[in-house]
């Protein structure tokens, strides 16, 4: 059952909780229901009025509850009922029920909340084995997750692993100019997440990552062997020509 009339009568925002007061306009002293009823009954009303503003207007079913929880005795319920302050009424479902534990609502609100955060989670963990198969090295594994979960706030997973593919590419390209110093390693996952290296542009032609120390001795010990390529082949083609030059002086060959 519930206090007639209530919503019109009562209204509160409903994110601050539990109203800590009720409204008692003063046109009540004009209703003719209100006046016919004694003392102790308008007393009795009031105190139903204040229980029922704990749940949005409803009143528990059994007259000797609300009696205990307004430490008073059981009220006539059909009398007031008769008098329209208070409905009867089987198709009226209130949202919960005075008997239902306060926090019910909050609880049941956490509920559904921490389910759809252990679901987000799952997701996570599935897109994050995708990336950890897709990446080359595989190193610091909890730490490269903790960068996956921030990384997916700024982009979707098939960027993240596009943004993988380009950068094996990148590094493999840098690595077939790397003729006789030691090979790009790639970098630590978390590192790559923690940089937005899914945004590299990776398209170009990979520049020389050597130090110039580096690369100026590759270049002189490049040049060295193409020179001592050259002479082979020079003393080749010398040998040639004197073996023909040889066979051709030979009298037997004429």
């Amino acid at each position: 059952m519930r206090i007639a009339k209530w919503n019109e009568y009562q209204s509160y925002r409903q994110d601050r909780g539990q109203p800590p007061w009720i409204k008692v306009h003063r046109r009540l002293m004009r209703n003719h229901q209100w006046v016919v009823m004694s003392a102790s009954e308008r007393g009795q009303l009031v105190a139903m009025w204040l229980l029922a503003a704990d749940n949005d207007g409803w009143l528990p079913d059994d007259p000797d509850l609300i009696g205990k929880l307004c430490y008073m005795q059981p009220p006539d319920i059909e009398r007031f009922v008769s008098l329209g302050f208070i409905e009867l009424d089987a198709n009226m479902t209130p949202d919960r029920r005075q008997s239902d534990p306060p926090d019910k609502r909050r609880v049941e609100q956490k509920r559904v909340e921490a389910e759809s955060r252990r679901q987000a989670d799952a997701n996570v963990e599935s897109q994050f084995a995708v990336f950890w198969e897709r990446y080359p090295r595989k190193v610091a594994k909890p730490k490269a997750f903790i960068a996956f979960k921030k990384a997916l706030k700024q982009a979707p997973l098939q960027t993240i692993l596009n943004g993988v593919e380009n950068y094996k590419a990148a590094v493999a390209q840098i690595n077939q100019r790397k003729k006789h110093t030691d090979k790009l390693d790639y970098c630590h996952p978390t590192t790559w997440l923690n940089q937005g290296r899914w945004e590299d542009d990776e398209s170009y032609a990979a520049p020389d990552m050597r130090d110039p120390a580096t690369a100026y001795l590759d270049a002189k010990l490049e040049e060295e062997l193409n020179v001592q390529t050259s002479s082979r082949q020079s003393i080749c083609d010398q040998r040639d020509q004197d073996v023909v030059g040889a066979l051709s002086a030979d009298p037997k060959n004429s």
